[in-house]
């Protein structure tokens, strides 16, 4: 079965309100959807990323650097079709992009695998559970929202099924933000799952400083506590210091970068996003590296390719959503969403990702930019 076409669709959607974190605003939620059509009629089709100021460069590798290595060439030789492609890398202007295109034409490789062989990916890759917890990326600062909207924030993410919230931090004084972690401690209770995400907001002091202060609300994790430039030896420090596990990887592009973080003892739950980070083909290295070293994976947003790598492996954690307001294209474009009830998703049982897309969605929110196709 071989590979005869690739072609990419670039959706982009205004949110219905903008949000703030420590170190971005987001005022839309964009992904790059890429279709994989083989000699046989399979057709894999997935979005992957949320690259928003750089859709067109995306989808210009996808097209002009990444198809013409995989035309023609069979669908199930997938490592060396992803060497073919990662091997672009070394000549791209901006690899990390480079490694976001790749990473969406290796799901939609996948996809049409899953379909061809008539079984959901999570099950191909280990089937290890059918279920995943999942929370959800909350708690951006909104010049309208006191604590009191932050409770509420909170206790809808129960409503809807959810096991609790990943809370943005970083972005006001740790006196501030303290206050309102506690807030939704005292009014959610015990049972309520809590992260924070910090989004490399704080020097090393300041993270651990927040850290001692936080314990007593009982943090799953702390995330990306440290800037950019001291991460690795930051978050080591953080981790020694302090009780809290720490989280990052969503930001490494290759698996190298993930290796750099195990082998550096920086995290205790290693994020990395297959959609940013060449696809589930880097990502399964990456995992089965970190188990071998007792670190648990987690998985950046995107939770309808999340959920099978997540799903297909031991050593998992939380899986992440958003609001419906901040991720119109999980709720309003993906049309089977699986159900999510008493803090975990229910995997889905269609081949590939199992997922069917709602067209009039595609077609509205399409960027009016060229046809990307090969």
């Amino acid at each position: 079965m071989k590979i005869k076409r690739i072609s990419v669709r670039l959706i982009a959607c205004p949110l219905e309100r903008t949000v703030v974190a420590s170190s971005f605003t987001k005022t839309r939620r964009c992904t790059v959807l890429v279709t994989i059509e083989t000699d046989s009629g399979i057709r894999g089709r997935i979005y992957a990323g949320d690259k928003r100021d750089h859709q067109e460069q995306i989808a210009t590798y996808i097209i002009d650097d990444i198809a013409p290595l995989l035309i023609d060439e069979e669908l199930f030789s997938v490592e060396r079709l992803w060497e073919r492609a990662v091997a672009g890398s070394s000549t791209a202007s901006d690899r990390d992009l480079y490694m976001h295109a790749l990473g969406a034409v290796d799901s939609a490789i996948w996809d049409a695998i899953g379909k061809a062989l008539d079984v959901p990916l999570y099950q191909l890759w280990g089937g290890y559970q059918d279920t995943l917890p999942m929370i959800a990326i909350g708690g951006y600062y909104e010049d309208d929202k006191d604590l009191d909207g932050l409770v509420a924030e909170a206790t809808e993410y129960r409503e809807l099924g959810l096991d609790g919230i990943k809370l943005k931090v970083g972005g006001a004084s740790i006196e501030e933000d303290i206050a309102r972690l506690a807030a939704i401690r005292k009014e959610l209770g015990d049972e309520y799952c809590i992260a924070c995400d910090a989004n490399r907001a704080w020097s090393v002091i300041q993270a651990i400083t927040f850290a001692e202060r936080a314990i007593e609300y009982d943090l799953a994790w702390l995330e990306e506590p440290v800037v950019w430039f001291d991460q690795y030896r930051g978050m080591r420090e953080v981790r020694q210091r302090t009780n809290i596990p720490v989280t990052a990887g969503q930001n490494e592009t290759a698996p190298s970068g993930c290796v750099r973080l195990l082998n550096e003892s920086s995290v205790d739950i290693l994020n990395y996003d297959a959609s940013l980070g060449g696809g589930p083909t880097a990502w399964h290295k990456v995992a089965a590296t970190a188990g071998i070293q007792g670190i648990t994976m987690g998985h950046h947003e995107e939770p309808h390719l999340a959920m099978h790598l997540l799903a297909s492996i031991p050593n998992s954690g939380h899986l992440e959503g958003f609001h419906p307001d901040l991720d119109p294209i999980w709720y309003q474009m993906v049309e089977n969403r699986p159900p999510v009830e008493d803090g975990r998703l229910r995997l889905p049982e269609g081949p590939g990702f199992g997922l069917t897309f709602c067209e009039e969605f595609i077609q509205k929110y399409t960027v009016d930019t060229a046809a990307y196709g090969r």
